[in-house]
């Protein structure tokens, strides 16, 4: 019996393979990813966590979820398209991320220039305005996290994430 079934998995299996496509298994997989992470992180995450009113370290690890939510909510449906075109893809990241930065100096004063950091960027691109003005709310949301963890105490933190503050 279970040689029986073996056999009929691989069967099945081959079969299965004749009739999808790469590009068909390509496309399920996208949808699978999108539904884990996009999805699922948003709505059962989320959901699950809640609002949290008591200061501390929970509190502090939701605005770090929420912030990082929103920006990838921000650049997300081929919003960066118009940085890539322009080739600035890799230098809009370096503005985002502190560890790679390249045009502007590391250290204290780096959370105050993630916006001109974006604001200089932005202006060598054809993006539209509109797109200008959301990737410009990715930056004040990245600097006011930086802002919130340079030498916080997480056992006090205090905040919750206001998307509507945000450019």
């Amino acid at each position: 019996m279970l040689k029986f079934l073996s056999i009929l998995l691989v069967l099945l299996a081959i079969a299965t393979c004749s009739f999808l496509t790469e590009d068909d298994i390509c496309k399920a997989e996208e949808k699978r990813w999108a539904d884990c992470f996009d999805k699922w992180g948003k709505n059962n995450a989320m959901n699950c966590i809640g609002d949290i009113k008591c200061k501390g370290t929970k509190k502090m690890t939701k605005f770090q979820f929420d912030t990082m939510l929103f920006n990838m909510e921000q650049l997300s449906g081929g919003l960066m398209d118009c940085v890539e075109k322009a080739g600035l893809l890799s230098e809009f990241q370096q503005c985002m991320t502190p560890e790679a930065r390249a045009r502007y100096p590391v250290g204290v004063a780096y959370n105050e220039k993630v916006v001109e950091c974006i604001g200089d960027l932005l202006e060598r691109t054809e993006c539209s305005d509109e797109d200008k003005k959301i990737m410009m709310s990715t930056a004040f949301s990245n600097r006011d996290y930086l802002e919130m963890i340079a030498g916080i105490d997480a056992n006090n933190f205090d905040k919750e994430f206001d998307a509507t503050n945000k450019g």
